[in-house]
């Protein structure tokens, strides 16, 4: 099924926003699919009919060279759960084709890791949050991919197996410190008393006291239920990476 162009994530926008440079001297879809060795509807393909799903990382390395970007900015991220809307201030295709940014990717914004581990078993302790180093983004890609102020952002790494099947021991996630309202449904990073745990929490419509759902993905760890109060929500998983 053909995809709108108001469903395209932001790498498949660069590459279609690159396309109007004059720099790169009539670029085309087809040329571009060539160049890295595909057959000429590789990128079409890629952008209009999401196959494939993302670019190998070979692939992402060259075409980002061949576009003049930064090859984060073609990175595809997995997002879990719900993103609002982009703020009404931001223009996505003026940001893309400005003249005061002939280069895409050049404004970098760096997300905080910290050296603490969310279980998603049973809890790990937390003595203190030390700070582990940065990681750098291309700051459009913060803004239409995740929705957030980088200042909102947090990375951790997850413990445990309980969300096995989504997330896996050993993946860092990005935490958007901003978000802990429990609605829409979605993977959260909890303190339970002794450490932080990521758990999935579902909103019990019409419960009193309002109430949330406290699940994991593996079936091995049962679900269980506590009011709102009760829970010390520290933030929403929007994205994550994983080793393969």
């Amino acid at each position: 099924m053909r995809t709108e162009f108001e469903e395209l994530d932001v790498a498949r926008r660069v590459i279609l926003a690159r396309l109007n440079d004059p720099k790169l001297k009539g670029a085309t879809l087809k040329s571009l699919s060539l160049e890295l060795g595909r057959n000429e509807t590789y990128l079409h393909q890629f952008i209009w009919y999401n196959s494939p799903h993302k670019l190998d990382e070979d692939d992402r390395t060259r075409l980002a060279a061949m576009l003049q970007v930064d090859q984060q900015t073609l990175r595809h991220v997995q997002h879990l759960g719900n993103t609002p809307d982009l703020p009404p201030e931001f223009n996505l295709k003026d940001e893309l084709i400005s003249s005061q940014n002939p280069v895409l990717g050049d404004r970098q914004a760096s997300i905080v890791e910290l050296g603490v581990r969310a279980s998603s078993g049973g809890g790990s302790i937390v003595a203190d949050e030390p700070t582990l180093g940065s990681w750098s983004f291309p700051e459009l890609w913060l803004k239409t991919e995740l929705r957030a102020s980088v200042s909102e952002l947090r990375i951790i790494t997850i413990d445990g197996d309980s969300m096995e099947g989504v997330l896996r021991s050993g993946d860092k996630v990005i935490v958007h410190i901003g978000r802990t309202e429990p609605s829409p449904p979605g993977i959260f990073i909890l303190f339970d008393g002794i450490g932080l745990v990521a758990k999935r929490l579902e909103f019990l419509e019409g419960s009193d006291p309002p109430t949330v759902r406290i699940s994991s993905s593996n079936p091995s760890y049962p679900p269980y239920e506590r009011t709102v109060d009760e829970v010390n929500i520290i933030g929403r998983v929007v994205g994550r990476w994983e080793r393969l």
